[in-house]
């Protein structure tokens, strides 16, 4: 029988006390931190050895014997035991000392509350636009002014207020969008250059602020008449194409930090145990992905379809019934998305927060976070302003002196959403040629007035 020997080959002059069978959770406050620091500390393996072997108050074993035992081959088998234990037994101590602390800037309350208000005021919109497309709306229905209160005039005057701030929402949503597409491929870039290697938590967080942001701006676009500032709007959904596809190539090149930690000979974090051993099963938020994977180009291709300048070819070939329903499907894709990926991130992030303790900085508030929230400030303003005083007095507030919004006629469509500055007779042409919309409302004034 080989007799045990210390880390200087010295035998054990003195008998190790029973360890009890680790069975249940009675030890874990021991095993937790001490499995949950990567160096070990001289204090909290003699402290959990004491506590394990009930020897406290004992004279022997001494630290120092404790220590010895501890260095010597003869612990191993015991050191892997309390390992296994600590994973099977303690894992929710274990996880929140390891000190995990998340990511606020895309995670973190402030955050989410800017997720749940940008996919709410989407739906809302949509349902307004969709709803405002088949309203009459008279020039003086959508002034409250202290007058009216009946449902149908509470009604106008919500859906005018959404008509005259559609358009600045979407701007900002898609500049939103731009802005969570561009930080997530700078945090893949700054991963690749750094060679540290993205976590399953960060790559679940990446992947849906960059695929989240996408639906809300192509819901509202969705529903909207044929883009105004074409050209404009063209070069932001391009841009948004190409930086979705850029993402999508660098979260698939993005090592994972075994890989780096393998490749590189580095030493696990903290974080990366954490991601290893109890991050939060992130399998539905990956099926979600693979499904908006197959199911987005289609809808973008369509959306594409329906709502560019080039969509009027199909008006020549008379198939002009289809093209009515073709914002359908990108819309019913926009729509489920925002709730499906809202509830399964809300979701995972719970379960994260409930594994990893008091660390996780995701349940505090930050600075960026409170001025992503306030970026829908603007918008709601003037959506509070239009719904008080009208459609034409809120917009018109909206230009320089010397200017008024001029209704194309009485009743608001969608597709006559987009107001004229008086006098300005050129552009209105344009708008007769290019939207068969406003050419029918053309041809119709004329022959009321017998030009």
């Amino acid at each position: 029988m080989t007799t045990p020997t210390s880390l200087s080959g010295a035998p054990l002059n003195w008998t190790v006390p029973a360890i009890p069978a680790l069975n249940n959770t009675r030890y874990c406050e021991y095993t937790a931190p001490w499995l949950a620091t990567r160096d070990d500390t001289i204090t909290g393996v003699i402290t959990m050895m004491d506590s394990i072997c009930n020897t406290t108050d004992q004279k022997f074993p001494t630290g120092a014997q404790w220590l010895e035992w501890y260095l010597s081959d003869v612990s191993n088998a015991t050191v892997s035991d309390l390992s296994s234990y600590t994973i099977e037994y303690c894992s929710a101590e274990f996880c929140r000392k390891l000190g995990w602390e998340g990511n606020s800037d895309l995670a973190g309350r402030g955050m989410m509350v800017t997720y749940w208000l940008e996919g709410g005021l989407a739906c809302i919109y949509a349902i307004f636009i969709r709803v405002g497309a088949r309203m009459s709306l008279s020039r003086g229905d959508g002034s409250r002014n202290g007058r009216g209160t009946s449902p149908r005039t509470m009604m106008q005057s919500m859906t005018s207020a959404v008509i005259g701030s559609a358009p600045g929402l979407l701007d900002s949503m898609v500049l939103f969008c731009v802005a969570m597409l561009a930080a997530a491929l700078y945090s893949y870039a700054h991963a690749l250059a750094t060679k540290d290697g993205v976590t399953d938590a960060e790559r679940i967080s990446l992947l849906f602020m960059a695929v989240y942001s996408i639906f809300p701006p192509a819901l509202v676009q969705s529903v909207m008449a044929p883009m105004q500032r074409k050209k404009f709007h063209i070069v932001q959904w391009c841009l948004i194409c190409v930086l979705a596809i850029l993402d999508c190539v660098l979260a698939a090149v993005a090592p994972s930090p075994s890989t780096t930690n393998l490749v590189y000979g580095r030493d696990w974090t903290n974080e990366q145990i954490y991601d290893q051993t109890c991050a939060a099963s992130n399998v539905p938020m990956w099926v979600a992905m693979k499904a908006f994977e197959i199911i987005a180009p289609t809808a973008i291709a369509i959306l594409a379809t329906a709502r560019l300048p080039w969509a009027y070819q199909f008006q020549k070939r008379k198939v002009e019934a289809f093209q009515s329903y073709l914002w359908m499907l990108p819309a019913v894709v926009s729509f489920s998305g925002i709730w499906v990926f809202m509830g399964i991130f809300a979701a995972y992030r719970s379960k994260q927060g409930q594994l990893s303790g008091e660390s996780d900085k995701e349940r505090e508030w930050g600075f960026g976070q409170i001025l992503a929230l306030a970026q829908w400030l603007p918008v709601l303003a003037n959506f509070a302003y239009i719904f008080f005083y009208g459609l034409e007095r809120g917009l018109s507030g909206s230009l320089p002196e010397g200017y008024v919004v001029v209704p194309v006629k009485n009743e608001l469509h969608l597709s006559t959403m987009a107001t004229t500055l008086e006098g300005e007779l050129k552009t209105m042409e344009f708008k007769r040629r290019s939207d068969p919309a406003l050419r029918s409302i053309a041809e119709s004034q004329q022959g009321r007035s017998g030009v």
